[in-house]
C-alpha cells in the first residue's frame, strides 16, 4: 500500500441491499469521486471477485481492493464466513476491512474485531448519516491510519 495514492483508492463493498448499495454509490461519488468503488452482493461473489474465479475469472480479473466494506448479513455466504474464508487465503489475510452492518449485537462486534476488522459501523438509515459514516471512514481510517511516511506527502484532505 505504500505506493498507492490515497486519492485513488479501490474500495470493494459487499452489500446485498440494492437501495443501500445505491445510496453508498451516490455518497462515494459525491465525497470521493476519484475512488474506484465496486460492489458485490453476496459472500460467494466476494470470494470470486477476490480470487478471480467464477464470474470474475480472466479476462475480467478486477484489481485488488485497498479496502473492503462488508455487511455481515449477506446471502449465499454471510459476511462472517466470507471474512473467515478471506483470512485463510494468504494473499488476502492482510486485506483491511470495515464491517458495515445492521447488527447491533455485541457478539458480532467482538467477532468482527477478533477477525481483524478495522472498524465496526452500525448501518445508518438516512442519506445524511450514510454520508457522515463514509466521511468518517475516509478521515479516520483511510486517510489517517493508512498513511505511511512514503505516501504522507501525497495526502491532501478533501473533507
Amino acid at each position: 500500500m505504500a505506493t498507492q495514492r490515497l486519492d485513488h483508492l479501490r474500495v470493494l463493498v459487499a452489500e446485498a441491499d440494492g437501495s443501500f448499495r445505491s445510496a453508498l454509490e451516490s455518497v462515494w461519488a459525491k465525497i470521493r469521486p476519484a475512488y474506484t468503488v465496486s460492489f458485490v452482493s453476496d459472500g460467494s461473489e466476494l470470494i470470486e471477485y477476490l480470487t478471480h474465479t467464477g464470474r470474475y475469472a480472466p479476462p475480467v480479473s478486477p484489481a485488488r481492493p485497498d479496502l473492503l466494506l462488508i455487511n455481515f448479513s449477506l446471502p449465499v455466504m454471510d459476511g462472517r464466513e466470507a471474512i473467515k474464508t478471506i483470512k485463510a487465503i494468504p494473499a488476502f489475510a492482510g486485506l483491511p476491512f470495515v464491517v458495515f452492518t445492521a447488527s447491533e449485537d455485541a457478539g458480532d462486534r467482538l467477532l468482527s474485531y477478533r477477525l481483524g476488522a478495522r472498524s465496526y459501523i452500525v448501518k445508518p438509515t438516512t442519506m445524511k448519516d450514510i454520508e457522515v459514516a463514509i466521511k468518517n471512514i475516509c478521515r479516520d481510517w483511510v486517510e489517517t491510519l493508512m498513511l505511511s511516511p512514503e505516501n504522507a506527502a501525497l495526502f491532501v484532505s478533501k473533507a
